[in-house]
């Protein structure tokens, strides 16, 4: 549903579409992402630019004329027909808006700072010092403005749209930006964490929830075993940094030791199954359970090798601020192990990862069951790898021999077996060793906390640290979920709520089935099926039946947080083996009950709302039926809309990957995606931050159809307030982060940004156009809406 913030884990649409120019790779006025290129830029006239300043401005500038935006030359002559400068452009956009107000806040986090051109004219100096102050320009590569060369209608918009996000102050031209202004430009962003906003403030106020029910637990004394005695010694043995300053780097001292003793390929792999016995590690490769994907009642066995560490499209663009930060905390932490050639190794280590990320899927392919559900027989997979014994791999991994592994990335795991291999050893070595690094060095002593800071505050742009006794509580809330969420229900979710919100689902599960019977481009014999699957959707709210978990037969101890870092994952590492021959059990959790998010699990068809989400301003008691339904009305029906995704269509009511679609109706589904892509793509999340619509589909369909289904809602109510509904849906995506955490969700995250998930949503609704008086004028107005259901 949403993208977590970093306590917890790491983890405008302009007027016209986007058409590109040659200029852009260099300048600019505005960047465009490659996909949306043109061949041949179309250059506009001054006089252009003067008609669409004279509509964009009319609303921020009082009184304004013509004569105010476009000035002669020294012969008096306007020349609007002539094509207009970059210069000429920036001089227009500054007379027609005025002198622009400093960024703060959000804006300032996000607009490019220290930005300047050189080769600027004289009489543009000011003009282009206003706009580089605000913030709506963004710098070109050697600083030069180009001046003399002409631009296109989308730069000239581009720039008037990012005038429209720092006022924020009409909202027909920027509505997401004018309803959240105030909270906008006052919001701060805690210290140790990336972002701010209404996803994460409630995810605050459960941590403080929470941290409250575990002081209260910590201050007594309590029998072994119990509950509350492996909440207390947990959060003790995390907070004791004395102890693990004290302990240091012994705890995995031996292990480190024996990776640097290996010389065999042999030895390696009894590393590998020692680190995997003691800790539950898995170092170069890894066997688990999961659900059958083709038969979603039965578990089967999965395989991945090594993945890259950070998106691959950071590989790809080259030395960055980001992959500087990655490789400095590689030889930080190789250092730490103390590991002599820590700058070779971590260089080594990174180039195979820039190599592997070339085979890479994308993100988004994650997603598509087509192309993860990849089935081998284990004698496929050891042909893959002929270095390893695939079955001796798998029986001590603790699996009986199965009749197929399912390979999610096929690719990527070739081209880690060509490395998997006694010619690439001192690299395997360094992979095991970063494995157990990355794995457990959070759990040690202050040195790799600091080396942890340090990489955040240099790749995510993260300013301060947590304190030590907020690190403990999220650390204790994580572990310890099962236990906590029982104690946070109790206390602060209510059974009137819970019926309240079944109530809505159970609503919208119906007005889902009515609009799907009512679609113009499918079949009825789709709509059938589609329908069937809604009939059978199994619906969770607030928490599970049961707090049964598998903290229960771990024993937890007051001293080493190592110590009880490795017990859990042992028996996670136990309670995955179980798995194997079982029946599917569809009653457990996914989320624990306080986290601050909903989901869709294609192969259970169920739809799951933790408690932690169902608190304002999504969801509140006391609220108006129309804000409720602006905000976690959108989120059910966006929950429900997943199942008929991309990704979520190609399963059936059963969860199995199976097609159920004649060929005319998945064709013309196809085609509907396509124009959802083209509508999200390209848009300007800040300046110089491009949307990439393919990468984020899946999550498209849903805001659209939930916001479609919400709307339907509406309609039953007497003399709806749309006002409400639309301005608390806008609410519920507020949010800030840093520029840099921004950029990285760009290439990465399947969720547009929040910013999108309001503008580019309800421009597709008539009922937006109608409440708010929304003309062609308008920058909310988009001349081709889109949706699917």
């Amino acid at each position: 549903m949403h993208r977590g913030h970093s306590g917890r884990m790491e983890f405008i649409m302009i007027k016209k579409k986007l058409l590109s120019t040659a200029l852009v790779l260099l300048l600019l006025l505005t960047i465009i992402p490659t996909a949306a290129l043109a061949s041949e830029p179309v250059y506009v006239t001054r006089g252009t630019v003067c008609d669409m300043l004279l509509v964009a401005a009319d609303d921020y500038t009082e009184d304004l004329t013509r004569g105010d935006i476009i000035k002669g030359y020294g012969d008096g002559e306007l020349k609007e027909d002539q094509l207009v400068t970059r210069a000429e452009a920036f001089v227009m956009i500054s007379h027609a808006f005025g002198e622009l107000p400093a960024p703060v806040g959000n804006d300032l986090r996000l607009n490019p700072q220290s930005v300047s051109f050189t080769e600027v004219p004289v009489w543009a100096q000011a003009d282009v010092n206003n706009l580089v102050s605000a913030g709506v320009v963004i710098g070109s590569i050697d600083s030069t403005l180009y001046e003399k060369d002409n631009v296109t209608a989308e730069q000239v918009q581009t720039v008037i749209n990012r005038i429209w996000a720092l006022k924020g102050s009409n909202l027909k031209d920027d509505f997401y930006n004018t309803v959240n202004k105030a909270w906008l430009d006052q919001s701060v962003i805690k210290p140790g964490e990336t972002s701010a906003g209404g996803f994460v403030e409630i995810d605050n106020l459960n941590n403080e929830r929470l941290t409250g029910i575990i002081n209260e637990i910590i201050s007594g004394t309590y029998s072994k075993g119990t509950k509350e005695q492996k909440i207390s010694d947990f959060y003790h043995s995390v907070l004791d940094m004395d102890a693990r300053n004290k302990q240091g780097i012994a705890p995995i001292k031996s292990y480190l030791d024996e990776i640097d003793a290996v010389d065999s390929m042999d030895k390696l792999y009894a590393v590998q199954k020692t680190l995997l016995d003691d800790l539950s590690l898995n170092g170069l490769f890894s066997f688990s359970v999961d659900v059958d994907m083709k038969d979603s009642n039965k578990y089967t066995i999965y395989f991945s090798g090594i993945s890259p560490e950070i998106p691959k499209e950071l590989y790809a663009a080259g030395d960055s601020p980001q992959t500087t930060a990655y490789k400095n905390h590689l030889k930080t932490l190789l250092d730490l192990s103390g590991d002599e050639n820590a700058q070779e190794q971590a260089n080594a280590f990174y180039e195979m990862e820039k190599v592997l990320s070339q085979s890479q899927l994308d993100t988004q392919d994650y997603g598509n069951v087509d192309k993860i559900n990849n089935a081998y027989t284990v004698d496929q997979l050891q042909a893959i790898f002929p270095a390893m014994d695939v079955r001796q791999a798998i029986t001590d991994s603790g699996y009986q021999l199965p009749d197929k592994v399912i390979i999610l990335d096929v690719e990527l795991t070739e081209a880690f077996a060509k490395y998997y291999t006694a010619e690439n050893l001192s690299l395997l070595k360094t992979i095991v060793k970063l494995s157990l690094l990355f794995g457990y060095g959070d759990s040690l002593g202050q040195d790799f906390l600091d080396a942890s800071d340090a990489f955040r505050a240099a790749f995510y742009g993260v300013e301060g640290t947590q304190s030590d006794a907020e690190i403990a509580s999220l650390e204790t809330q994580n572990i310890m979920s099962d236990y906590l969420g029982k104690a946070f229900i109790d206390k602060y979710f209510s059974a009137r709520a819970k019926q309240d919100v079944e109530n809505m689902v159970t609503d919208f599960i119906s007005i889902y089935k009515s609009r799907v019977s009512k679609l113009d481009w499918m079949s009825a014999v789709t709509k059938q099926m589609a329908i069937k699957k809604l009939d059978t959707m199994t619906v969770k709210i607030g928490y599970p039946d049961s707090w049964e978990s598998p903290m229960d037969k771990v024993e937890i101890k007051s001293g080493s947080y190592f110590s009880n870092m490795t017990a859990i994952a042992k028996q996670s590492r136990l309670e995955n083996i179980a798995l194997q021959g079982r029946p599917v059990d569809n009653t457990k959790w996914m989320m624990s009950a306080y986290e601050v998010n909903a989901y869709y699990n294609p192969t259970a068809n169920e739809i799951v709302f933790p408690a932690g989400i169902l608190q304002a301003p999504f969801y509140d008691i006391n609220a108006s039926k129309e804000a409720n339904l602006g905000g976690i009305g959108t989120v059910i029906a966006h929950e429900i809309t997943h199942a008929f995704d991309n990704n979520g269509a190609k399963f059936d009511e059963n969860g199995n990957a199976v097609n159920w679609w004649t060929a005319s109706d998945y064709q013309k589904f196809e085609a509907l995606c396509a124009e959802v892509t083209q509508h999200y793509n390209g848009y300007e999340s800040a300046p110089g931050i491009y949307l990439n619509g393919a990468l984020t589909l899946s999550e498209n369909i849903a805001d659209l159809g939930g916001m479609a289904c919400a709307l339907e809602s509406m309609k039953k109510l007497s003399d709806p307030d749309y006002d409400a509904f639309f301005k608390n849906n806008a609410k519920i995506w507020e949010m800030t982060c840093t520029r840099q955490y921004l950029e990285l969700l760009s290439q990465m995250d399947v969720h547009s940004p929040n910013k999108a998930r309001t503008n580019q949503v309800v421009q597709n609704f008539e009922e937006f156009y109608q409440t708010y008086g929304i003309t062609e004028k308008d920058g909310m107005y988009t001349p081709v809406r889109v949706q699917i259901w």
